[in-house]
């Protein structure tokens, strides 16, 4: 089966959000390049590298000479070796230099203990692409195929670090005794020949469903067979289990090593466990039976429904302290009321009934019609156990039939003899919706002393912040010294906040990679800011394409209102395609999409469709796409972006690979014309502020485009590791805050409704003013990820 061109749709729609996620400004309009500015010259060598001297390879190196007439920036690459049997090894490399005129080599590295591990014999290269660089954006010149490797070369060749024995060593343990299993243990195998630090990881687990557990173990390896034991959750495998009573037979395992910075995945498998493990053979902890009893209840007999009231059923095999929470209600049209509750329970064994309730008022209030409780989330004080999106309720609850928030009000007038007039009355303020909010609580002693023509003001207290039995405030430890000196006033805040505990089960807090650090440096009316970190990825993300499939690299730089970069998908086995590489450039109204992909033909599954990609399919796909995504038809970009993006040109070069042909080269050009700062506000409006979008979204525009057009200079580098869910992060920026508040003052007021246009200038004012008075500022923020806090 074909497939369909809204797929291809979707990936370059995929494309063109990381692409204008990050603003692109100002636009750069590619040259065309031929191919005669450099070509191989078909001139090939190889050879084993031994890097320590102890006899074994550590890299094949490969080196093309390449004939150069136009001096600048080339670039090789490959994806990947071939055997005797033509079975494919694929490990992408790749090597840029700037060469002048003349013959040029240039080397290729593969990492020989992967070759080592994966039992693989090289002996050619399926093909290797020549590029023209220039910053991030790359061309393609030429390219050869069937490269021979005349070493003959063997896996024992090389150095083999260490390798997966393809053994794991499985058991469930039951820690308390109940014949349930609390976690499963699985010693993964590893054939160490040199001692070094490793990183071994279970990726899933695989049976009749597939289970999303992610765990890694860093650690130091003797030589021989050693065993590395990682645990994962009973409880865990059995949320993800027990709706569908699946069970597990195999686990996904990986083995990496860091070198030189680089970290290097040597072999990742699917190992089979030792026997099947049923769902009911892990202990559960607790769970929601997914039965509910729900009513509207009348305390004060007016006929109308005071509180609206959830009872949801949970199943506790094992007595413990659980939080049970939801978020609110929900109606038909899946259009949510927000009412976060939650308990914190000491239940014991048995069936409980859990109840919840909603205020009338709030359902009146908001004229909502509730038919379904939602996000319900069972947990232990270090695990999620279950969450469910929406449980249903027995009917549809109608606004109308609760009691209307503050209707009970008595006036009594009274007018006495000596003309006086008396005005009493009563409310009944149990019913007043939105509640009164929350004031902070005062208490202080100030004291005045005068001396001459000197007076000394002093005041000390205590100052109680409403909700401060909640996050942020029961959980933040804070210091705030202010001195003067002359004219000049110093401050100094200090401040940790851990995180709450929803937070701390909840990705990414919950990552103990997930580092984070912030610098600011705030002089002479400009500001620096520097982000960089490390976390891993939700499961429920890296789940999603393209970050199931493939490793990403993100690098963007933007300096003199000009940003350029490029975003690369890496191959993978499996994957018709070879890295794809998206060059981006362009400014608020037009942007440029450039590169080229590598098609190789044959029957794949893709996508949970079975594909089969030959010369005629490919050139299908692509005058289907060069039919619907420019213009203005259904399946037009103008359609599916309401009209604020256009796609003008989708120009494509088709080349085939082979004789006869294997596969095929596609180099692409597509221009994009439209307001792309308008596109992300209203992709922002609508994101965050779902229910007044509209009302919003001239105001999230106007400050789009203060913040952008004061941003000096900025550079993104983003790395995403597939096979260890790890994401990398790096953001520099350089930022002019005198022209972000006048830009701020004369776009963003007209965009305000009038009833709140005169606070808003006031308060950009302050800020600007603020920015004067400042003479300078320094902010550093970390996130620990392993301490859960922030300082």
């Amino acid at each position: 089966m074909k497939l369909e061109k809204k797929t291809l749709t979707l990936l370059l729609i995929c494309i063109l959000t990381l692409s204008t996620t990050t603003l692109i400004i100002q636009n750069f309009i590619p040259k065309a390049h031929s191919s005669d500015e450099a070509t191989f010259t078909g001139v090939t060598s190889d050879r084993g590298v031994d890097t320590d001297s102890d006899g074994k390879y550590d890299f094949l190196e490969v080196t093309v000479q390449i004939n150069v007439t136009t001096p600048g920036t080339y670039r090789i690459e490959s994806f990947g070796l071939e055997n005797a049997s033509k079975s494919t090894l694929w490990m992408w490399t790749s090597n840029e230099s700037y060469l002048d005129e003349g013959i040029h080599n240039l080397t290729l590295s593969f990492y020989g203990s992967t070759i080592c591990a994966n039992r693989f014999n090289p002996t050619s290269i399926p093909w290797i692409d020549l590029y023209r660089c220039e910053g991030y954006d790359c061309y393609y010149l030429d390219s050869i195929y069937d490269v021979p490797l005349i070493g003959g070369y063997s896996y024992t060749d090389f150095n083999c670090l260490a390798y997966l024995t393809g053994l794991v060593h499985d058991e469930g343990v039951d820690t308390d005794g109940d014949e349930l299993f609390d976690y499963l243990k699985i010693g993964v195998e590893v054939n160490v020949t040199k001692a070094n630090n490793y990183r071994v990881c279970v990726n899933s687990l695989e049976g009749t469903t597939y289970v999303s557990v992610y765990t890694c173990q860093e650690v130091f390896l003797p030589p021989g067979i050693q065993i590395v034991n990682l645990s994962i959750s009973g409880p865990l495998i059995f949320s993800q289990l027990h709706e569908s009573e699946g069970n597990i037979s195999s686990v996904s395992v990986s083995l990496s090593v860091e070198e030189d910075y680089v970290q290097h995945e040597i072999q990742s498998l699917e190992i089979p466990l030792s026997r099947n493990y049923a769902y009911n053979e892990f202990e559960a902890l607790a769970y929601f039976t997914g039965k509910t009893f729900d009513e509207g209840v009348d305390t004060d007999g007016d006929g109308l429904f005071d509180y609206l009231q959830v009872d949801i059923e949970v199943n506790v095999t094992e007595t413990g302290s659980y939080k049970i929470s939801t978020e609110g209600l929900a109606d038909e049209s899946m259009s949510y009321l927000w009412y976060y509750h939650s308990f914190d329970l000491d239940l014991g064994e048995g069936v409980h009934m859990i109840n919840f309730t909603f205020p009338g008022e709030m359902i009146a209030y908001n004229h909502f019609n509730p038919t379904n409780i939602t996000f319900l989330c069972l947990s232990t004080e270090d695990l999620e156990l279950q969450h469910i999106s929406m449980l249903p309720l027995s009917r549809r609850y109608n606004w109308t039939e609760f009691n209307t928030p503050m209707k009970d009000v008595e006036l009594t007038l009274t007018v006495y003899p000596n003309a006086t007039l008396g005005l009493s009355g009563k409310i009944n303020r149990t019913r007043i919706y939105p509640p009164p909010s929350n004031k902070f609580l005062v208490n202080a002693t100030t004291s005045f002393s005068t001396n001459g023509n000197l007076t000394t003001a002093t005041a000390e207290g205590t100052a109680l912040p409403p909700d401060r039995t909640e996050w942020p405030w029961n959980m933040t430890i804070a210091n705030i010294t202010v001195k003067q000196y002359g004219d000049m006033l110093k401050g100094i805040f200090n401040s940790t906040v851990f995180m709450p505990p929803a937070a701390e089960n909840a990705c990414p807090f919950n990552s103990s990679s997930g580092d984070a650090y912030l610098t600011f440096l705030y002089m002479n009316r400009l500001a620096s800011l520097n982000l960089h970190g490390a976390t891993y990825v939700c499961p429920e993300v890296a789940s999603e394409f393209p970050f199931n499939i493939t490793d990403l690299t993100i690098l963007a730089d933007y300096i003199n209102n000009a940003l350029k970069g490029n975003v690369t998908f890496h191959a993978l086995s499996g994957f018709p395609l070879g890295d794809v590489i998206v060059n981006f450039s362009g400014n608020e109204s037009e942007v440029f999409l450039t590169g080229n992909l590598t098609v190789i033909y044959g029957n794949y599954s893709l996508f949970g469709e079975d594909l089969e990609l030959n010369e005629t399919s490919v050139e299908q796909m692509l005058s289907d796409l060069n039919s619907s995504l420019p213009g203005y038809g259904e399946d037009s970009l103008y359609n599916m972006t309401n009209g604020m993006l256009e796609c003008t040109q989708f120009n494509t070069t088709f080349t085939e690979i082979g004789t006869p042909p294997f596969g095929a080269k596609i180099s692409y050009n597509v221009t994009i014309q439209g307001n792309f700062t308008e596109f992300l506000a209203y992709i922002l409006a609508s994101t965050m502020f779902s229910e007044d979008a509209e009302e919003v979204y001239p105001t999230v525009a106007a400050a789009l485009n203060a913040t952008f057009h004061s941003v000096q200079n900025a550079h993104l580098q983003l790395n995403y590791y597939k096979d260890s869910k790890l994401l990398s992060f790096n953001l520099n920026m350089n930022c002019d805050v005198e022209k972000l508040w006048s830009n701020a003052l004369e776009m963003i007021p007209p965009t305000v409704p009038d009833a709140n246009r005169t606070m808003c200038e006031a308060w950009l004012n302050i800020a600007n003013a603020t920015a004067y008075a400042v003479e300078n500022a320094t902010m550093d923020i970390t996130y620990h990820g392993t301490e859960k806090k922030l300082d």
